[in-house]
C-alpha cells in the first residue's frame, strides 16, 4: 500500500491536471455535553484535480480544502475507485467531508453490471480490523441525473473503536461522472466507557466543473 501511495504522488507531480472540480460544503458535529463534546460547524470549499487514470481502474486525484476552521489549505494525493475505496498519501490531512466526496468520484461508481433489478448495489471493505458495508439504491432519474439513497456501516472494534452509521442522499450526474449534491447524517457510537453518540451532518454541492467550462 505504501508503494501505491508513493506511485500516486509521483504521478501527480508528473502529469498536469486534466479536470477540476469545486464543491462547497457545510458540516456540523454535535457531541452531547455528557461526553465532553460541543456543537461545532464549518463551511468552505473542496478543490479536486483529476491527475491521471490507472490501469486498475483507479483515478489519481489531488484534493485540498479551504474553510473557516482550517488555517490554510492542505493537499493530499489519493487514488479513488468506483467501489468507494480511497487510498491517500497523507490520510491525516483528509477531512471527513473530503473523504465523503472522494468515495463518489471513482470511475464506474454507477456500474450497471453490479446494479440489480431493484436498482440497488452493495460493496464493502475489510482491512484486518475495520469492516465497512455500503448499500446504494437508485430512487429517481431525470435528465441524466440519478437520485441515490445510501447507508454505510463502519465497525472498528477495540477499546478505542467505534461503530458508525451513515444515511444519505446524493444526486449523481452520469455525464459528468460525479455527484452534483450530497446530504448525509452520520451517528458514531464510541466503544468503551459510557460516552454518548456523536452526530454529524454534511452537505456538499457542486459549484464548478472544468468539463463544462462553467461554475454551476
Amino acid at each position: 500500500m505504501i508503494q501505491a501511495f508513493i506511485a500516486a504522488t509521483l504521478i501527480a507531480a508528473t502529469y498536469p491536471s486534466s479536470r477540476h472540480f469545486v464543491y462547497g460544503f457545510t458540516i456540523a458535529t454535535d457531541a452531547s455535553p455528557a461526553s465532553g463534546g460541543e456543537r461545532r460547524s464549518d463551511t468552505g470549499e473542496i478543490q479536486v484535480d483529476v491527475v491521471s487514470f490507472q490501469s486498475d481502474t483507479g483515478t489519481v486525484v489531488r484534493v485540498s480544502e479551504q474553510s473557516h476552521a482550517r488555517a490554510g489549505p492542505q493537499s493530499s494525493t489519493c487514488v479513488v475507485y468506483g467501489t468507494g475505496l480511497v487510498q491517500c498519501d497523507a490520510i491525516a490531512n483528509v477531512t471527513v467531508e473530503e473523504m465523503s466526496l472522494l468515495r463518489m468520484l471513482g470511475r464506474n461508481f454507477l456500474n450497471w453490471g453490479e446494479i440489480d433489478n431493484q436498482r440497488s448495489w452493495r460493496n464493502g471493505a475489510f482491512d484486518g480490523r475495520a469492516r465497512e458495508a455500503n448499500d446504494y439504491r437508485i430512487v429517481g432519474e431525470a435528465n441524466g441525473e440519478f437520485e441515490i439513497v445510501y447507508e454505510r456501516d463502519l465497525n472498528v472494534p477495540g477499546m478505542d473503536g467505534f461503530v458508525s452509521t451513515t444515511k444519505g442522499r446524493l444526486t449523481y450526474n452520469q455525464e459528468r461522472s460525479a455527484p452534483t449534491s450530497l446530504t448525509q447524517e452520520t451517528i458514531t457510537k464510541p466503544q468503551g466507557g459510557d460516552r454518548s453518540p456523536i452526530v454529524e451532518d454534511l452537505t456538499l454541492t457542486l459549484r464548478g466543473d472544468s468539463l463544462v467550462g462553467t461554475r454551476v
